[in-house]
């Protein structure tokens, strides 16, 4: 036990040296993007615009979800908000529609929980 927590220390120790911070007892300051060379957060990816004349539809009820097949026991990709846009793709298939959401993130939607309309 006491070799695990005396090369845990000297791991932490190390890795402090490196980075050019002393330890102090206090929580270590934390770094925004871009503050070390090289170094940062990865860059947003924005969502993906529709196409131009692609129709939309809307999500009619309080809550649906988007699933990985037509069915409902199929995963769940994601649940959805009423009046979220989502942009079918043109495969209906066993009362569910193929839809893409606005960041990109393809499944199905039962039919019936869809709208052309914003609700």
């Amino acid at each position: 036990m006491f070799r695990v927590i005396a090369l845990s220390l000297v791991a932490l120790f190390g890795l402090l040296a490196l980075l050019g911070t002393e330890w102090t007892g206090s929580p270590a300051p934390t770094l925004s993007a871009g503050v070390l060379p090289g170094i940062g957060l990865p860059a947003a990816t924005p969502a993906p615009a529709p196409a131009a004349g692609l129709p939309t539809l809307y999500v009619a009820g309080p809550r649906s979800g988007i699933f990985a097949r037509p069915a409902r026991d199929a995963a769940l990709v994601r649940d959805v908000p009423q009046g979220e846009p989502l942009y079918p793709l043109g495969d209906t298939r066993d009362g569910f529609v193929e839809v893409r959401d606005a960041q990109g993130r393809v499944g199905y939607v039962p039919a019936v929980h869809l709208s052309e309309r914003p609700v």
